[in-house]
This record gives C-alpha cells, structure tokens and sequence, in this order.
C-alpha cells in the first residue's frame, strides 16, 4: 500500500512539472515568433517612412491597415497566453486537491481536465488569430513598401 502512494506521489509531481515547463517554454517559443515578426515589421515599416521626406506616400491606408492587424496579433497572442496561464494552474490546482486528498481515488489526467474546460479549444484559436492577423499585417506592409518603391524613382523630390 505504501508502494502505491510513493508512485501516485511520484506521478503528481512528475504531472505538475510537466505542465508548468510546458507553459513557459511554449510561451516562450511562440512570444518569440509573434513579437519578433510584429516589432521587426513595425521597425521597418517607421524606417522605411521616415526615408520617405519630401515624398509623396501612396496607400497610406495600408500602413495604418498593417499597424492594426499587428496589434490585433499581438492581443490576441497575448489572450491566449493568459487563458494558456489559466489553464495550467487549472490543472496544477486539481492535483493539489488529489494530494491534499492523500492522493485517493482517481488520478485527474491533466488532458482530460483541459478538454473538459475546453480551454485547449480557445488556445488554439487565438494562436491561430494571432498568426493570421500577422499574416495579413505583413501583406499590408509589403502592398504599401512595394507601391511606394515602385513610384520612387518616378516622383520628383
């Protein structure tokens, strides 16, 4: 009977650092994507507009467009990092109840408590949003850098 405990404590443990690494390298893989892209774009785009003195800017409207669908990323990147955070102390506050129950009865698979919250659903699609948005912002960018290029030999400074 001993036996049986140390294990299930071996696996709460083996459960609970399992999620928390997972929440902080994830985060960390994706925020590196996301912000990266976003602020690099945003950098570009404010030195490419301040090379522009004296210079006529066609399509203005598609920087603006740009800037908005990367801020539109980064919120929802950012909610879903939140909801990510949500979940895993979720989890880890349902393996403290089984170990403050002496570790009796069932073990609450972390998987199954995730999909019963259906927080693993929002995650996702807010990740996929945030990419997305990213996406069309980067279109933005390219559709406004390459009309402005293309008439920059042809407008008179």
């Amino acid at each position: 009977m001993d036996t049986q405990l140390e294990e299930k404590k071996e696996l709460y443990r083996d459960e609970f650092t399992r999620f928390d690494k997972a929440k902080v390298r994830d985060g960390i893989a994706f925020d590196r994507i996301v912000f990266v892209i976003t602020t690099g774009s945003f950098a570009l785009s404010i030195t490419y507009v301040l090379g522009l003195t004296n210079r006529s800017v066609i399509h203005p409207y598609a920087l603006f467009a740009s800037w908005a669908f990367f801020l539109c990323s980064m919120a929802s990147h950012a909610s879903g990092y939140l909801v990510s955070v949500h979940t895993s102390d979720y989890v880890q506050s349902k393996l403290v109840e089984w170990r403050s129950r002496g570790f009796v009865g069932n073990h609450p698979s972390p998987d199954q408590l995730i999909k019963k919250a259906r927080l693993d659903a929002w995650i996702m699609r807010s990740n996929y949003l945030a990419i997305f948005f990213l996406i069309i912002g980067v279109l933005f960018l390219i559709f406004f850098g390459g009309s402005n290029l293309i008439t920059f030999g042809n407008t008179p400074t």
